[in-house]
């Protein structure tokens, strides 16, 4: 089977979906697009900036638009972690490409935000601390998240190897050159 359509990874913030994804792009010649940066470059203002100014409703819409507003051609996709929150959204990715959900251990995700915290980029959900809001979100969208997975890895791995084992499980969906 040869596969022309997006390769969506979706995850919690700091699994690594745009590390993973820009990697992955590389290697297999691939356009590559990040929902975030795309609302970033449209609005004209961080994530945090747009939801500090307009809510979270106004974000997701947003995220939605840039997320169907990608080509529907085959490239590397690296999408924000709420974005499987909306139910059109979750069928969009099943049904339009390859979803790739990269959950790493909790600590993992921790101790990823503790170092490079991007408050600037990443607003805080609540009033609880980092470490709450990583097992409360985790707890919140896993089932979400899995909904979607056409493949399920741990991100907290080496990225050569993940990049390996997502070719490995989707090589007889790449296209071979005639």
């Amino acid at each position: 089977m040869c596969f022309n359509k997006p390769f969506f990874l979706v995850g919690l913030r700091a699994s690594g979906k745009t590390a993973l994804g820009e990697k992955l792009s590389e290697k297999w010649c691939l356009p590559f697009y990040d929902t975030d940066l795309i609302i970033k470059n449209t609005c004209g203002e961080t994530v945090a900036k747009i939801v500090d100014s307009h809510g979270w409703q106004y974000f997701r819409e947003k995220e939605s638009s840039a997320l169907k507003n990608i080509p529907l051609e085959k490239s590397v996709v690296s999408t924000g972690g709420g974005i499987i929150l909306d139910a059109s959204n979750r069928f969009y990715l099943k049904n339009n490409g390859v979803c790739i959900f990269l959950d790493p251990p909790i600590q993992t995700l921790y101790d990823r935000l503790i170092k490079n915290p991007l408050s600037s980029q990443r607003p805080a959900f609540g009033k609880e601390s980092m470490e709450e809001e990583v097992v409360r979100l985790h707890k919140e969208r896993k089932d979400f998240y899995l909904d979607v997975a056409h493949f399920r890895i741990d991100s907290s791995q080496d990225i050569e190897f993940i990049m390996q084992e997502i070719q490995n499980h989707f090589s007889d969906k790449f296209c071979k050159p005639r």
